[in-house]
């Protein structure tokens, strides 16, 4: 495994898949691509986030306030790692690239996994735990990209026991 895509929104859902990635990365020296992804990203002010900034809309992915908003969600995503690294003790690899998509998981994953041509070896995503409606209803976005990615796909549960999973070499 030489390159690994990590799919996350920076819920606190995603966190088991974060860590998972985090640490297979550092177990095979691994490229490490953290997708921040999510079409419902909340505009909460923080440290990053100018209150004045606008919230993109589609028809308007060029405009200046798109493009600091995209700058700003790395900054956050960069920051979000660095604390779960420190956090659970695990480093940050050497060779990690973050990505920023505004689409929802299923097709910020399946677009970046085409535009690098298929060069990923690994794809890490949570899975969570519905309840029978919410499966029916809506689905389930990590079983949509494990069968749509054609990419071999790692399903971490949500549960908090999967936080402390250490890959063995």
């Amino acid at each position: 495994i030489k390159k690994i895509l990590c799919v996350t929104d920076l819920s606190h859902i995603s966190r088991n898949a974060e860590i998972a990635s985090l640490r297979l990365a550092n177990l095979f020296h691994a490229e490490l691509t953290v997708l921040s992804c999510g079409e419902y990203y909340t505009h909460i002010p923080n440290n990053y986030f100018d209150e004045n900034v606008i919230q993109p809309q589609p028809d308007f992915q060029h405009t200046e306030e798109y493009l600091k908003f995209l700058s700003q969600k790395k900054l956050e995503t960069i920051d979000h790692f660095k604390n779960i690294g420190s956090s659970f003790n695990v480093n940050l690899p050497e060779n990690i690239i973050y990505e920023i998509k505004l689409e929802n998981e299923v097709t910020a994953t399946i677009d970046t996994i085409e535009e690098k041509s298929y060069s990923y070896d690994l794809v890490v995503v949570v899975k969570q735990h519905f309840n029978f409606w919410e499966r029916i209803l809506f689905g389930s976005s990590a079983i949509e990209i494990c069968d749509e990615c054609h990419v071999s796909t790692l399903l971490i549960p949500d549960a908090e026991e999967w936080a402390n999973w250490i890959p063995k070499g």
